[in-house]
C-alpha cells in the first residue's frame, strides 16, 4: 500500500475510526509496521478521537447531572414522570456506549503497539567495502574480452565469406600466360580486378624434367610472401597457379620456379618477373 492511495482515500483515519474493510486493514497494519510516519498519523487521529469521546463523555455527564435535577424537581412536582425517564435512560446508555468502544480501540492500539514492539529481523551486515581499482580492474577486462569477442566475430563473418566466394562457380577469371626465363627481361603486366578475385597464372615450361615443381612469390625486395609445393604440368607442358588478387600490391613482383627431385632437392629452373597496376 503506498503513501499516495493513503492520502487520497483516507486510510489512516478510517483504520483508527474502526471502519477501513478487513481486506485493507491486514494491509494497511503490514504497512505500519515499515512507516514511521503513518504510525503517528494514526496516533495522532486515535488522540483525536479519544479528545472527542472525552468531550462528549463530558457533555453527557454534565447533562446527566442536569437531567438529574430536573428529574428530581420534576419528581417533586410529579409532572411529565414517563418522559423524564426515557431521556434518562437514553442518557445513560450513551456514555456507556462511548466507553465500550473505546475500550475496543485501545485494546486495538496495544495490540498494534505490541506489534511494532518486536524485533525486527536482523539484517546481515554489508560485506567488506569494495575496492574501487578492482572495480576498475574489472571493467577494463570485461571491455578487452568483449572487443576481442567483437574482432572474432568480425573474422569469422569475413572468412565465410570468403569460403563462399571460393567455393561458388568462378566466372570470367582473369588468365595471363608467363615464360619461364633464366636472365634479365622484360616484365610481365598483371592488371589487378577492382574487386577481390582470383588470377590464374600460366606459366610455360621449356621442357619437362621433373614430376613436381615450387613456385615462391617474391615481393620488390625478395621477401617470400606465398610458395606452393608440389605442382605437377599439364599435358600442355605448363604450370597452373591460381592466386587471389589481395595478395598483390601494384608494383614489380617475381615468380620463382624450381624443380624438386626424389630426394626433396629444390633444382631453380626459371623466374618470371611481373609488374601488377590498377586499372585506369
Amino acid at each position: 500500500m503506498d503513501h499516495r492511495r493513503i492520502d487520497e482515500e483516507n486510510i489512516a483515519e478510517l483504520y483508527a475510526t474502526g471502519r477501513l474493510p478487513p481486506e485493507d486493514e491486514q494491509e494497511f497494519e503490514t504497512h505500519l509496521l515499515e512507516c514511521r510516519e503513518c504510525r503517528e498519523r494514526v496516533a495522532e487521529a486515535d488522540d483525536f478521537r479519544d479528545s472527542i469521546r472525552t468531550v462528549a463523555v463530558e457533555d453527557a455527564t454534565r447533562a446527566t447531572q442536569q437531567i438529574g435535577l430536573l428529574a428530581a424537581v420534576a419528581w417533586r412536582r410529579r409532572a411529565a414522570r414517563i418522559g423524564l425517564g426515557l431521556a434518562l435512560l437514553a442518557l445513560a446508555v450513551l456514555p456507556a456506549w462511548l466507553f465500550v468502544d473505546r475500550m475496543r480501540l485501545e485494546r486495538e492500539l496495544a495490540e498494534i503497539r505490541k506489534t511494532m514492539e518486536t524485533p525486527s529481523p536482523q539484517i546481515p551486515p554489508p560485506g567488506p567495502p569494495v575496492d574501487g581499482r578492482e572495480v576498475e580492474r574489472l571493467a577494463q577486462e570485461r571491455s578487452r574480452l568483449e572487443e576481442e569477442l567483437r574482432q572474432e566475430r568480425t573474422a569469422r563473418e569475413t572468412l565465410a565469406g570468403r569460403i563462399a566466394e571460393i567455393t561458388r562457380p568462378q566466372v570470367n577469371t582473369a588468365l595471363y600466360a608467363l615464360g619461364l626465363v633464366r636472365g634479365e627481361s622484360d616484365a610481365g603486366e598483371i592488371e589487378l580486378p577492382s574487386t577481390p578475385a582470383w588470377i590464374v597464372l600460366s606459366i610455360e615450361l621449356p621442357q619437362i624434367a621433373y614430376d613436381t615443381y615450387r613456385a615462391t612469390l617474391l615481393d620488390a625486395r625478395g621477401a617470400k610472401v606465398w610458395r606452393g609445393d608440389g605442382l605437377r604440368p599439364t599435358a600442355s607442358d605448363t604450370l597452373t597457379v591460381l592466386l587471389h588478387s589481395d595478395l598483390l600490391q601494384p608494383g614489380t613482383w617475381r615468380l620463382r620456379v624450381d624443380g624438386v627431385e626424389e630426394g626433396g632437392r629444390a633444382v631453380p629452373v626459371g623466374e618470371i618477373p611481373f609488374r601488377a597496376r590498377r586499372p585506369g
